[in-house]
């Protein structure tokens, strides 16, 4: 008899031990599972935040690229000039009127332009050289419409161009600043030969001025011995063809 409840209390004791260590355990788990429920929430914050960093920079990658695009497509382009009609034959030399490299334009130079600015006198505008028609030329504008255009004769045998505005101011060409640089008159001087020589403007005088259409403008190269221009075929430019003005 003894023997058996031996057994029994030994038996009820080695219950009695696996239930604690099943209990020690359950609460050993219970303890961990809020570390582990803290540790899996700030891993999902973190990949919560890395994601949200990757849209933000993807949003503002793709609103910079159309931001680029709309400026581009509306607002500016660019061109690349081909031949020398805007190179000045005097540049490089001691007198040149564009000791500044910014007053003068080369062939294979490329240019922005303002789309949306208007032209006005002296502005060195892109325009559309006919009708329904992708050839852009470049030249500089020299008169607005209304505007009286006329020949002043030199001692040389050159001409110089004069133009009068619709409030009557007689302008020259010294007019053409850019930054804060004033072009030498001299650059622009016409000669009767060579190129287009006078063109339209041959029998021009203040008396008997060359009259710009309203809504076009005239528009010259500066070299003026070796543009094809508003002097020849070219005649006055209508606004709507322009394309812009370079900045």
């Amino acid at each position: 008899m003894e023997n058996n409840d031996d057994l029994k209390q030994n038996t009820l004791d080695e219950t009695q031990s696996v239930e604690a260590e099943t209990a020690a355990e359950s609460l050993s788990d219970e303890a961990n599972q809020p570390t582990q429920q803290s540790a899996g929430a700030s891993a999902r914050t973190k990949r919560g935040k890395l994601s949200v960093a990757i849209d933000v920079i993807l949003w503002v990658t793709v609103a910079v690229l159309l931001a680029v695009l709309v400026l581009r497509v509306f607002f500016f382009g660019r061109i690349t000039i081909k031949g020398d009609s805007m190179t000045s034959p005097y540049y490089g030399e001691e007198y040149s009127p564009t000791r500044n490299p910014d007053l003068t334009f080369f062939e294979d130079q490329v240019v922005t332009v303002n789309k949306l600015k208007k032209p006005q006198r002296g502005d060195v505008a892109v325009f559309y050289k006919l009708p329904n028609d992708n050839e852009k030329i470049i030249k500089r504008v020299v008169a607005l419409g209304g505007d009286k255009i006329w020949l002043e004769p030199l001692p040389d045998g050159n001409y110089r161009l004069a133009v009068q505005t619709p409030q009557g101011d007689v302008l020259h060409e010294t007019y053409y600043v850019k930054n804060n640089v004033t072009l030498d008159v001299e650059a622009f001087d016409i000669s009767p030969f060579g190129g287009l020589g006078l063109g339209c403007l041959a029998n021009c005088d203040s008396a008997h001025p060359y009259v710009v259409k309203d809504g076009c403008f005239f528009a010259l190269g500066d070299n003026r011995g070796n543009s094809e221009d508003s002097r020849g075929e070219l005649g006055d430019v209508p606004m709507e063809r322009m394309y812009g003005v370079v900045i």
